[in-house]
């Protein structure tokens, strides 16, 4: 997809997303590949500063908290798609995942989430949302150790085990 939107907007994808998506919503933390602010980021386990933009598209972009929570609010509130593409997204197309969306239910509530991570440089996000709670938990760490199952369960002080219980009664 990243190389589709190079050829048909004639740019760069990072100026595709920065132009028409992060400053637009002015997310001023955010950025793509080299280009991306990277305070506070430890870098690869190498020793050198790791450039996102290695991992296309998928992987490049570097952000905040604060700026994936704009980005997560502009996206539930129609402000980035369409109305019938926001809908085919957030479908679960089989399996628990629809488009980049996962699908699933913790703490009893319906969740849609993603995670990304890069083992080799040391770094890990996870974005949970619960639709008809309003509630959004987003991780940023430069631990790998923090999961997709774990994430929400921690910072409740639950245990995998506790969930697993409390979802079958």
């Amino acid at each position: 997809l990243t190389e589709a939107m190079e050829r048909v907007s004639h740019m760069r994808y990072a100026d595709v997303v920065g132009r028409r998506i992060f400053r637009p919503l002015g997310m001023r933390d955010t950025g793509y590949g080299g280009a991306a602010h990277l305070r506070g980021y430890i870098g690869d386990k190498d020793g050198g500063p790791s450039d996102p933009g290695a991992h296309g598209g998928f992987g490049g972009v570097v952000s905040t908290v604060g700026d994936m929570l704009i980005w997560t609010r502009a996206l539930a509130q129609g402000h980035l798609l369409s109305a019938a593409s926001r809908d085919a997204m957030f479908k679960d197309h089989g399996h628990g995942y629809g488009m980049g969306w996962r699908f699933s239910r913790k703490l009893g509530q319906a969740m849609v989430w993603h995670t990304g991570s890069d083992p080799g440089a040391g770094f890990a996000s996870i974005l949970e949302t619960f639709p008809q709670e309003g509630l959004t938990v987003i991780a940023l760490t430069n631990d790998t150790g923090p999961t997709k199952a774990t994430a929400s369960l921690e910072m409740d002080g639950r245990t995998r085990s506790e969930e697993h219980t409390s979802e079958l009664q």
